[in-house]
């Protein structure tokens, strides 16, 4: 019987990990241009022949295999169902963040050594771009750049997190301010504080992105923030897309996601857009300024703005996020890790997260989970490349 045990523990164990690589290689799998290799198959049946199987005990082995059959066989499928999903475009702003780690938020005119310090690329869109691919989708971010010193940086990172920055618009250093932010974070509670210096910079025109094709996108998020001062842009662009849906059959609409993370005491003129997204991310100091207490009466609130079938999504920090939809609520609790670490970007990370699971079928209470899940997943560590390999987790909610 000990031995039976042993061996079922050794096949079992060693089947859980061809199935891991199985996912492994079909989320990571650049679709269109890679193939899984469907020798891998043969090899992994000589493997799971080398297992020793000393008692006889063929079930097991029959077992095993049955598994590598099943799990290859979703895993081809899933590349060839992924490979018909267009990319997702993120539109707004990248930052140049600074951020200092301190073990607690510092009083005010006191002196406080750092535990560390460094240089991030930042912004919400930039952000959710970075997730989304680092879940495996195909995204790219559309924005300004500044031509100064910190932009290979930027392009650098972007590159190395898997996101495409191919219609950027580049601007001259001299004559364009660029958005630096300066961020303290507390080791104690988890937090970050941040000081933005947004003011006088330069976003992404309407003129500027009616020359992208956006036939190619299936998705494309707007961060209201970069359009401050200038709504008529976002509604434009959104009218744009609108007009593409309008003459295009479903299979080639573009869904639209709009993010409102801002006041609306500061930014009355965004209001207007709950009519216009599919999808509206709004965050929760918006939320609290227009006097609502919960993302429940938030979402309930404010769904009235909207569009009779659009979605319209709150997340609420550790209390978690809720969502409306064909006049239905659904929410999600949050899901925090053992320990807080930070909290930087989480907000970006749970619409990122939702984008993902939406875009791929999920349903709006399954979106709102997966966003949950992935933003408290992020808090756990420091930057985002902690989510990569997540969107495993969506099968099982």
């Amino acid at each position: 019987m000990e031995t039976e045990k042993k061996l079922r523990k050794q096949v079992e164990h060693y089947v859980e990990e061809i199935v891991n690589k199985s996912l492994e290689i079909v989320m990571n799998a650049t679709y269109g241009n890679r193939q899984l290799n469907r020798n891998t198959v043969s090899k992994v049946h000589k493997k799971v022949n080398d297992v020793n199987l000393s008692n006889g005990d063929t079930n097991v082995k029959q077992f095993a295999e049955c598994l590598v059959d099943e799990s290859f066989k979703e895993g081809l499928e899933e590349v060839d169902k992924l490979s018909k999903i267009k990319p997702i475009l993120c539109v707004g702003i990248v930052t140049l963040d600074f951020v200092t780690i301190s073990e607690e938020y510092p009083a005010e005119d006191s002196k406080t050594i750092a535990v560390g310090n460094y240089w991030s690329r930042g912004g919400n869109a930039a952000n959710t771009a970075t997730v989304l691919a680092h879940l495996g989708a195909r995204v790219e971010y559309f924005g300004t750049i500044v031509n100064n010193r910190w932009m290979s940086l930027l392009q650098d990172d972007f590159k190395n997190n898997g996101v495409s920055t191919e219609h950027c618009i580049y601007l001259d250093h001299e004559k364009h301010k660029a958005p630096v932010a300066t961020l303290i974070t507390s080791q104690k509670t988890g937090t970050r504080t941040v000081i933005a210096d947004f003011k006088g910079i330069t976003g992404v025109t309407y003129e500027q992105f009616s020359s992208l094709n956006i036939g190619k996108y299936g998705l494309i998020h707007l961060e209201s923030r970069s359009f401050e001062g200038r709504a008529g842009d976002i509604a434009d662009i959104i009218a744009l897309i609108v007009k593409h849906n309008e003459t295009n059959v479903e299979s080639e609409k573009i869904v639209i996601s709009v993010e409102i993370e801002q006041s609306n005491i500061t930014n009355p003129e965004f209001r207007s857009l709950f009519a216009q997204g599919d999808i509206v991310l709004i965050g929760k100091d918006y939320a609290i300024d227009d006097g609502y207490t919960s993302k429940e009466e938030a979402v309930r609130g404010l769904y009235k703005y909207c569009k009779p079938d659009a979605i319209l999504v709150c997340a609420w920090g550790d209390d978690g996020a809720a969502a409306m939809f064909d006049e239905q609520l659904v929410c999600s609790p949050a899901i925090t890790p053992e320990k807080l670490v930070d909290t930087l970007g989480e907000g970006d990370t749970f619409n990122a997260g939702f984008i993902y699971a939406f875009s791929r079928g999920k349903s709006v209470a399954k979106a709102v989970k997966f966003g949950c899940m992935v933003a408290g997943h992020k808090c756990g560590c420091n930057g985002f490349s902690c989510v990569k390999g997540m969107q495993r987790n969506m099968y099982q909610i």
